[in-house]
Order: C-alpha cells, then sequence, then structure tokens
C-alpha cells in the first residue's frame, strides 16, 4: 500500500476559501465538521485503529494515520468555511450555541476485528459523502461548493485504500 501522496490526499490543488457570508450555509456545514458521521469523528476513529492495529498491521496502521492527517486537513477546511460564512466553528452538529451537541467520543466506533472495521471505515466514508453532496444541493455558494467536491475526492480515494487493504487482508497479505 504504497502512496505517492504523503497524507493521502488525491492530486488535484484545493480551491481558495473564500465564501461569502451566510450563516445558514454555516450551519448545514456543522454536520460535516462534527456531526456523528463528520471530519472530526472520523480523525479520531481513525487515529484510535492505528493505535490498536499497530502491532498487527504496522504499515496499515501508518496509513490509517496518513488517511487521519487527511482528514485533518478537512475539518480545517471547514473549520474556515463555517468561520468565514459567519458561524462559529466550535465542536458540535450545529452552528446555533442552544441547539445541538458537542461532538462526543461516542460517536467513535471502536470496533477492533478488521474487517468489520474496514466495513464500518468504507461505511463511514460512504456516508460522508452521500451528506456532502446533499449539502451541495442546499448550498449555493461557488467556494464552499468547490471545496466540498475537492473534499470528496479525498473521501473516494479513502474508500479505495479500504477496498485495496481488506482485499489485502483476505489473501493474507496485509501488514
Amino acid at each position: 500500500m504504497d502512496h505517492k501522496n504523503e497524507h493521502d490526499f488525491v492530486s488535484p490543488p484545493y480551491p481558495p476559501i473564500d465564501p461569502k457570508p451566510n450563516p445558514h450555509y454555516a450551519q448545514i456545514l456543522m454536520e460535516d465538521y462534527a456531526g456523528i458521521v463528520s471530519e472530526l469523528t472520523a480523525i479520531t476513529k481513525y487515529e484510535y485503529q492505528s493505535v490498536v492495529l499497530m502491532n498487527t498491521f504496522p504499515h496499515f496502521a501508518k496509513e490509517l494515520s496518513k488517511i487521519g492527517m487527511a482528514e485533518m486537513h478537512h475539518l480545517h477546511i471547514l473549520a474556515q468555511l463555517i468561520f468565514k460564512l459567519g458561524g462559529d466553528p466550535r465542536y458540535r452538529a450545529h452552528s446555533n450555541p442552544t441547539m445541538g451537541h458537542f461532538w462526543s467520543g461516542q460517536n467513535v466506533d471502536y470496533q477492533c476485528d478488521f474487517p468489520s472495521l474496514i466495513y464500518e471505515n468504507i461505511q463511514g466514508e460512504k456516508q460522508a459523502i452521500e451528506n456532502y453532496r446533499r449539502h451541495l444541493c442546499l448550498i449555493q455558494d461557488s467556494s464552499v461548493q468547490k471545496n466540498i467536491r475537492r473534499i470528496i475526492l479525498d473521501e473516494e480515494h479513502h474508500i479505495r485504500i479500504f477496498c485495496q487493504a481488506l482485499a489485502l487482508w483476505q489473501r493474507g497479505a496485509l501488514s
């Protein structure tokens, strides 16, 4: 599982972050930022998995850390978008301080069984993509749309990595 990109990003550059203020759009992005299926949840899940898999699958554990770094970059992009749109990028699933809940470690699936965690990772990435696509239909700001489309490319790349890891594991060739 050798990848040229240091943090498991695909190659197109990220677009500039220059949305026009729109607090409603910021509110929509809060789900992607710190909801149950979110960049924050993905970061913590992949870091946890990288630690618990370090002894059994050390190369894949490092790959998970790199994917987590890509997710961290996505979190940073979303935080900037939310802030520039007029929201407050706190770790909660709703930008209104009187609504929503703060992010919780209970959002993380602490699965340790390898095939189960890979399936969960694939499903999580697919759900994130579905959420992003739904939000693309709701947000009419080109800067936000371009950034979401770019993030989706990385998430699709992560699915390919997880599918490749599962295939290697099934052949007994994952390290």
